[in-house]
């Protein structure tokens, strides 16, 4: 997967490694990610500051006590924020997983010297590893070989 915070700061680079691998349909979700994750970098401070609030009340709440002071008001602002935690929560994991998804659809970014071709069939070979084996039958594809060992 690629790296959000890289991704936020090389946007057009990842631009251009679409356009050099011939996906620029995928090109949406560059955009996608992009807006998600912004979302839910705003969703998880929002979280964090619930999260900040419930143990600032809490200790209020516990020194109230000490000191036999009223800790209604206290109580009910407590009451009230681990609903709104859960559901921030769902809002952050529900688009987290959406960025997740949308970020292993982007394929690994192209080494600076990979050449690039006009199109996919005049990419330049680089090297050949090895010699293709000259086989004396017709090989079967993998769905031929399936249904003739019946898996």
């Amino acid at each position: 997967m690629i790296d959000l915070r890289n991704l936020e700061e090389q946007a057009a680079s990842v631009r251009t490694n679409l356009e050099k691998r011939f996906k620029t349909d995928a090109m949406w979700r560059v955009d996608e990610i992009l807006q998600n994750y912004r979302e839910w970098k705003l969703l998880k401070k929002q979280l964090d500051t619930l999260r900040h609030e419930r143990n600032t009340l809490s200790q209020q709440i516990n020194e109230a006590k000490k000191k036999n002071q009223k800790t209604d008001d206290l109580l009910k602002k407590s009451k009230k924020i681990p609903e709104q935690i859960s559901t921030a929560e769902e809002k952050c994991n529900l688009l987290w997983g959406a960025i997740e998804e949308a970020a292993h659809q982007l394929p690994n970014e192209l080494h600076e010297s990979v050449p690039f071709g006009k199109t996919e069939e005049s990419n330049m070979v680089v090297r050949v590893s090895g010699k293709p084996p000259k086989l004396s039958f017709e090989p079967k594809s993998h769905v031929d070989l399936l249904t003739s060992l019946d898996i």
